[in-house]
């Protein structure tokens, strides 16, 4: 699995293109924009699904253009479920009915801030790829809490 972050800097949010090598077969998380460099990449794979994880709007910029190239699944907090790439399992639950949280092996990709709660404290193997902030761990973003409960 080969995970392809692609950032924008007009809303400074994240794109994660996740890849299967074998297969060729690939997974988009949110379409915040699409420019050159994404569409290069996606020249290499198939893309399957996209994934929306907060259907506020930005997490859909990208759509019209996307589908005049491709014609991906969607997948919103409506309309989740267990979808392969190769034998990857990627999960999906909604969080509300605009927030939709993906987990991928020991990955964690979402739109919102608060997917901690649904996490031990303590599991530091847990990586966080959010939307709109640094990757991190479940346990660093309790510690940041706890020092810092406004967070």
């Amino acid at each position: 699995m080969v995970i392809k972050p692609f950032f924008t800097s007009k809303n400074s949010k994240t794109s994660y293109l996740i890849c299967d090598e074998l297969t060729k077969q690939a997974v988009l998380i949110n379409i915040f924009e699409i420019d050159i460099s994404l569409i290069n990449c996606l020249e290499n794979y198939k893309l399957k699904t996209l994934y929306i994880t907060d259907k506020q709007g930005y997490s859909i910029i990208g759509l019209k253009t996307l589908f005049k190239i491709y014609q991906p699944k969607i997948m919103t907090p409506e309309n989740n479920k267990t979808e392969y790439i190769g034998k990857i399992p990627i999960y999906s639950d909604p969080l509300s009915h605009n927030e939709l949280l993906i987990k991928v092996e020991n990955i964690i990709f979402s739109g919102c801030v608060e997917y901690e709660k649904f996490f031990s404290h303590e599991n530091n193997e847990l990586f966080v790829y959010p939307a709109n902030n640094p990757v991190t761990t479940i346990e660093t973003i309790s510690n940041l809490r706890l020092l810092n409960p406004e967070l």
